[in-house]
C-alpha cells in the first residue's frame, strides 16, 4: 500500500506441497512462483485501509493469506515492507506513488 493506493499482488507457488504454508518453501527448493496483480475483496480493503490510516502510515506492507474457502487471514503489518521486487515482476508503480506521496507533503 501506499497511503490509500493498495496495490495486491497474489504469490502462488507450484510444484511443491509444502508450498501451501508458505511460498518460500517452494523458492527454496527451486520451484516456480506466479506473480501477479490481484483484486481484493472490499471488506479487506476497507480493513487494510482501517489500520494503514490508524497507524498513520505512508507505505506498509500487509501480508495474507487465503484459505480454501476464500477466508483472508492477515500474518503481519510492515511499516515499510519490501516492494520494489512486487514492482520489477508485476509492474505496479509502487516507486512513482512513494514519489508523489513525499512531494504531496
Amino acid at each position: 500500500m501506499v497511503r490509500n493506493h493498495i496495490f495486491a499482488t497474489t504469490i502462488t507457488a507450484e510444484n511443491h506441497e509444502d508450498s501451501s504454508i508458505d511460498w518460500r518453501i517452494s523458492e527454496l527448493k527451486g520451484g516456480n512462483l506466479i506473480d501477479k496483480q490481484a483484486n481484493l475483496p472490499d471488506i479487506v480493503r476497507q480493513q487494510c485501509l482501517s489500520i494503514v490510516n490508524y497507524f498513520r502510515l505512508n507505505y506498509p506492507s500487509i501480508d495474507f493469506i487465503k484459505d480454501p474457502h476464500r477466508r483472508y487471514f492477515s500474518l503481519e503489518l510492515n511499516p515499510n515492507g519490501q516492494w520494489a521486487w512486487i514492482e520489477q515482476i508485476v509492474g505496479y508503480p509502487i516507486r512513482d506513488a512513494i514519489i508523489d506521496t513525499l512531494l504531496a507533503e
